[in-house]
């Protein structure tokens, strides 16, 4: 989270772009995050397993600077894979 912190900033605002549902199984959320360094495009999609634990994160991508990348978690953080010229 502090590496997070050192390269966007603060956080100052959010706002959703796009929001679809799929028969409640699949929700998928667009949205813009506005830092104090960068201002940075999320999408964010949650499925439903029908196990009765309700929604679980499916998929998570950025949009770094053009280029939509996926975001993988790990053990105690969330890496963005970006390719360097």
């Amino acid at each position: 989270m502090a590496e997070k912190f050192n390269q966007l900033g603060k956080h100052k605002s959010s706002k959703v772009l796009f929001s679809k549902e799929v028969n409640g199984l699949i929700v998928n959320v667009t949205y813009i995050s506005i830092y104090e360094k960068y201002t940075l495009a999320e999408d964010v999609t949650f499925k439903n397993e029908s196990n009765g634990q309700g929604m679980k994160l499916f998929k998570y991508t950025v949009d770094t600077g053009g280029k939509i990348v996926p975001v993988t978690k790990t053990e105690s953080s969330v890496r963005v894979d970006l390719s360097l010229r």
